[in-house]
């Protein structure tokens, strides 16, 4: 037990207890046996968590009894085992009060459904899958791309300081823009700063820009290739 990490520790010390529990209960005294597990997903690695009823079924099943088990879970992975008519969603009221949703806003179905929808539909996730801090340096790009936008259809004189103000965050921006990870969050990024520099900057600066750009990309391919 020593060399294992903590989650695998309590992983295989709980499924040891919960066998040798079901093993000391007596037939004759019960017909059916509840079990309720209270996010027992916490500190589960997501491919533990992906297997975790797998297991328990193979663990019970050792057992002749009958049991009805319960869990309290916000683990899209434990979901997407469960039936939707098995799945009770819960969530509070403006007052704190809890009380019975439907968490099924698109999907119908959790059996075997993809975890991203589940996390997306049945978790109350309404601002996406993406983490706040990401989010909100996007953010700030496509709000200084509609300031500007705004600014230049009324003809400011504001979009002289916004250009000084981009100035000094074009290189952040850009940074931020080059480091997302989805390839077409990317690109929408990249559609909003080089509309920012047409209108800041004027067209013939706004592609002498991208050509410079450019180039940099193309070394830094070349550079990686001879590397």
């Amino acid at each position: 037990l020593s060399s294992l990490s903590s989650g695998e520790k309590f992983k295989f010390i709980f499924l040891m207890s919960l066998l040798y529990q079901i093993q000391n209960i007596s037939e004759e005294s019960y017909q059916s046996i509840y079990i309720f597990f209270d996010e027992i997903e916490m500190g589960f690695h997501p491919n533990w968590q992906k297997s975790l009823l797998n297991e328990l079924m193979y663990v019970l099943k050792k057992s002749k009894k009958k049991f009805k088990i319960f869990f309290l879970t916000h683990s899209p992975f434990l979901l997407s085992d469960i039936p939707k008519q098995n799945i009770i969603f819960l969530d509070t009221d403006e007052k704190g009060n809890c009380m019975v949703v439907d968490g099924l806003k698109e999907k119908k179905e959790t059996f075997g459904a993809n975890i991203h929808t589940l996390l997306s539909d049945s978790f109350f996730m309404d601002d996406g899958l993406m983490g706040e801090f990401a989010r909100r340096k996007i953010d700030k790009i496509i709000k200084f791309h509609k300031k500007v936008e705004e600014e230049n259809r009324k003809d400011s004189s504001d979009l002289e300081e916004l250009k000084r103000e981009y100035s000094t965050i074009k290189e952040r921006f850009w940074q931020i823009q080059q480091i997302i990870g989805d390839d077409y969050l990317k690109q929408v990024i990249k559609n909003h700063l080089v509309e920012i520099e047409k209108i800041l900057l004027g067209k013939d600066a706004a592609k002498e820009e991208e050509i410079i750009r450019t180039e940099a990309y193309l070394e830094k391919l070349k550079s990686d290739k001879s590397n």
